[in-house]
């Protein structure tokens, strides 16, 4: 049960989100920019902490800096 909870949680957002947008909801440009930066720094830490440790945990550094680098490259 928990597991379909948390599953509603992004589900609920991404259906807010979208019907901002369809409904043509006019947005302050300065929530827009604060908003847009607080994903990427959410993004920028999953990618860092909960993907790229357990990543060197498990392969070694050498291999996850490779995997790592060439997801950068391709970004």
């Amino acid at each position: 049960m928990r597991v379909v909870a948390y599953g509603l949680i992004p589900t609920i957002a991404t259906i807010l989100g979208s019907a901002l947008i369809f409904l043509h909801v006019s947005l302050d440009e300065r929530f827009v920019d604060v908003a847009l930066g607080f994903g990427s720094g959410l993004m920028v830490y999953v990618a860092f902490v909960e993907l790229l440790i357990p990543s060197i945990e498990l392969g070694g550094l050498g291999l996850s800096l490779v995997g790592f680098t060439i997801g950068f490259i391709l970004i």
